[in-house]
């Protein structure tokens, strides 16, 4: 399937944001600040991505959110756990910024489609009476 750009894992902290972008083997780590904000914006419009897809954690990913939508950048957040699930299906237990970084990439380039990039759909089907 054709994409319009790349796709980057961004793990993000209080402190920092790591990114990844996988099909480049690019990773790049910036402060949570207006000025790291900055600098991962630059390195994401240089290496031409598209869509930006974070775990959502606790509020920290809201800010770098809005700053790259600002920039044009599409933004999925996803749920972590499912993040999760599939880096252990893929025997990847090892736990950190980086290499959590590098899943949420690989979990979007398998998951997260470009026509659903704006959208966070969550459709649930009816409980039944029991």
């Amino acid at each position: 399937m054709p994409q319009q750009g790349r796709i980057v894992g961004i793990d993000v902290s209080k402190l920092k944001a790591e990114a990844c972008i996988r099909s480049l083997q690019l990773r790049l780590s910036q402060p949570s600040t207006p000025a790291g904000e900055q600098e991962l914006i630059a390195w994401l419009s240089d290496n031409r991505v598209g869509l930006a897809v974070m775990e959502a954690s606790g509020g920290y990913e809201r800010g770098w959110a809005q700053a790259l939508r600002k920039a044009g950048i599409a933004v999925r957040i996803v749920d972590p756990k499912r993040v999760r699930y599939f880096a252990k299906s893929a025997g990847r237990l090892a736990k950190n910024d980086p290499i959590d970084a590098e899943m949420i990439a690989w979990f979007a380039e398998t998951f997260c489609h470009r026509g659903a990039a704006g959208t966070r759909s969550r459709s649930r089907r009816p409980r039944s009476g029991w």
